[in-house]
C-alpha cells in the first residue's frame, strides 16, 4: 500500500488477493496432499530469491534454502499432485504456502492474512476431495467471517 501511495495511486479501493492450496484434516494428511504446490511454484520463488538476494532480509531463509535444494524439477509432471520431484520441499515450506489443518486452523490463518491486508482468498483445489473441502469451508470456515 505504501508503495502505491508513494507512486501517486489512489489506494482507497485497493484489494489484495491471496491464493493457496487448502486442505482440511490432519496436518500430516494436509501436508502430503499439498506438497505439489510449493514444488510447482518454485520457479517463481527462484525469481524472487534472484531479484532480492538470498542474503536479503526481504526473503525468508526457509525460501532461500528451499530453492537451493530445488534440483531436477520435472516439468512433464508440472502441477501433478503425485509427481516424484517433491523431495526438496520441507513440511514447513508446505505449511507456509497453504491453508492447512482442521477448520479452526484455517480460520486462524485466514484471519492472520486478513490482518495484513488480504481482502480476498482463492483456494487451489486440485486434490480429488474438492467437494468435502468446499463443504468444510461452507459449513465451518466461512461462517466465522460473517
Amino acid at each position: 500500500m505504501a508503495a502505491g501511495k508513494k507512486a501517486g495511486r489512489d489506494m482507497s479501493d485497493f484489494k489484495i488477493m491471496a491464493a493457496a492450496p487448502a486442505w482440511t484434516g490432519s496436518m500430516e494428511a494436509c501436508i502430503e496432499q499439498t506438497r505439489w504446490f510449493p514444488a510447482m511454484v518454485g520457479n517463481h520463488v527462484a525469481d524472487i530469491v534472484e531479484k532480492y538476494g538470498k542474503d536479503s532480509d526481504l526473503v525468508p531463509q526457509s525460501l532461500t534454502a528451499y530453492i537451493e535444494r530445488r534440483k531436477g524439477y520435472d516439468y512433464r509432471q508440472h502441477a501433478k499432485k503425485d509427481a516424484e520431484h517433491f523431495d526438496f520441499v520441507t513440511d514447513d515450506v508446505v505449511q507456509s504456502f497453504g491453508v492447512l489443518g482442521e477448520p479452526e486452523q484455517h480460520v486462524e490463518k485466514l484471519k492472520a492474512l486478513e490482518e495484513v491486508g488480504v481482502t480476498q482468498f482463492n483456494t487451489y483445489l486440485m486434490n480429488s476431495e474438492e467437494e468435502r473441502i468446499v463443504a468444510d469451508y461452507g459449513d465451518k470456515i466461512i461462517p466465522k467471517f460473517r
